[in-house]
């Protein structure tokens, strides 16, 4: 690849002193640059975040029966309070799908 600066012609890679051009030393500058972000700032917070993520799993799994009753309970509140305030149709539903679901949670933890 012929690269011209300002007219002046850039030596590629294929330089007979075994140098190399500024291209390829642009290249190695910016592999180098990469390498070191990538083992000082992404490779610790990738390990971080899972290990947040794996702890916020374990706590949600270790209490899902209280979790799922809990809001299980919420809805027998809702169905209670919502035919006098005129919104109960909605927490019957509400309440099916937060049993079966906590059900599922459940199983599968």
């Amino acid at each position: 690849m012929i690269l011209r600066i300002n007219g002046a012609l850039v030596p590629s890679g294929a330089n007979p002193t075994g140098n190399g051009g500024i291209m390829d030393q642009l290249n190695k500058f910016a592999d180098w640059f990469i390498g070191q972000e990538t083992e000082l700032l992404v490779k610790p917070a990738t390990n971080t975040f899972s290990a947040w993520i794996q702890h916020i799993a374990d706590v949600l799994n270790a209490n899902s029966a209280e979790i799922a009753t809990l809001a299980i309970v919420v809805c027998a509140v809702g169905m209670m309070v919502g035919p006098l305030i005129g919104a109960g149709s909605k927490w019957v539903g509400r309440l099916f799908v937060t049993f079966w679901a906590g059900v599922i949670w459940s199983a599968f933890t």
